[in-house]
């Protein structure tokens, strides 16, 4: 069942960070201590992050309400979107998503953006499937 996480999902959640983490490229060891600080701060700050999840701790989407800096309208920003991978191709995704955009819609934003790594496709490919579009390329750099 897809809810919102609490304060009492903290292990469930730095175990999902941590799949995740792993299956980027970000290099460097997963922090589980730093990641408790992080899930802590978000579930904290409420009023601007919006973090969902399946009870099964198979999926989780954490994003920010933002203002825009050139204007008066707020936006949403995804930060982790995650499935575990036995649970991809099941709707777990499209939930995710859909309350993502929901969520974000009732708070007031005007717009909402996601994100993938530039070698995962089949997040491109999902994402183009739920109707967003690709507005922007970002280049990062581990340092």
């Amino acid at each position: 069942m897809l809810r919102k996480a609490r304060a009492t999902d903290m292990g469930a959640l730095i175990s999902m960070a941590r799949r995740f983490y792993e299956a980027s490229d970000y290099g460097g060891p997963f922090d589980a201590a730093r990641a408790e600080e992080t899930w802590a701060n978000v579930l904290a700050a409420a009023d601007t992050n919006g973090v969902w999840m399946f009870d099964d701790a198979s999926g989780v989407i954490w994003f920010e309400m933002y203002q825009s800096p050139v204007s008066a309208d707020l936006l949403a920003s995804e930060r982790i979107l995650w499935v575990c991978p036995t649970k991809r191709g099941t709707g777990q995704g499209k939930a995710l998503i859909q309350q993502y955009e929901a969520d974000a819609k009732a708070r007031g934003a005007c717009m909402a953006s996601v994100s993938r790594h530039a070698n995962n496709e089949a997040a491109g490919a999902f994402y183009e499937r739920a109707g967003w579009k690709v507005s922007d390329v970002l280049y990062a750099k581990v340092l």
